[in-house]
């Protein structure tokens, strides 16, 4: 999962976000709909995630703001503030 986490942030691997997203939700719509939990939860105000890879389309829409809210609260996460931290 950790290999996974990192070419997922590291190197944007997409195909890593499927299989994460498999594992932990059963598939990708159902973890769609975390996603937008989670962003709810740490007071995103302007998002709406629509697919797990964030690929532009018009389903995907969110703030600068709002972004930073889900990076703070991600960086609040030991295992993604060690991810964070590396270099490439």
């Amino acid at each position: 999962v950790e290999d996974l986490l990192c070419c997922l942030i590291m190197e944007n691997a997409n195909d890593a976000a499927v299989v994460l997203a498999e594992k932990v939700a059963g598939n990708q719509s159902s973890f769609v709909t975390l996603m937008n939990q989670k962003a709810q939860e740490v007071g995103c105000t302007s998002t709406e995630f629509g697919n797990i890879h964030g690929l532009d389309t018009a389903t995907n829409v969110t703030s600068a703001r709002d972004m930073a809210k889900i990076v703070n609260a991600a960086v609040k996460n030991e295992d993604f503030a060690k991810i964070f931290g590396l270099e490439t």
